[in-house]
């Protein structure tokens, strides 16, 4: 029972484990996770907005009269395959600033 628990601590993060030796009274059982609810990957039970994938406030930004390509990671579940399909809606809502001559 007492690895067990050690070992539910290590593998959800808690931090019990510090310095040379540690003891573990009690650790909470966990929620159970639902279908798709990873934390990192595109929630498929519900519209998302590209701002909710952002790693820093200007990702979505490019500027210049040839400006890089704006880049943005999204993962899917691995079950979710498109290829035999019309693939993934998207509603795209973007601005353009005329470049200064």
């Amino acid at each position: 029972a007492q690895l067990k628990e050690a070992v539910v601590g290590l593998v959800f993060g808690y931090k019990v484990m510090t310095g040379r030796s540690a003891t573990i009274d009690a650790i909470s059982n966990l929620p159970l996770r639902e279908a798709y609810d990873a934390p990192l990957w595109v929630r498929s039970d519900r519209p998302v907005s590209f701002d909710e994938f952002i790693e820093y406030p200007t990702q979505l930004q490019s500027e210049g009269y040839r400006g890089l390509p704006v880049r943005l990671d999204l993962r899917f579940a691995p079950d979710l395959f498109t290829w035999r399909e019309n693939g993934i809606p998207i509603t795209l809502n973007y601005r353009n600033t005329p470049v200064e001559q």
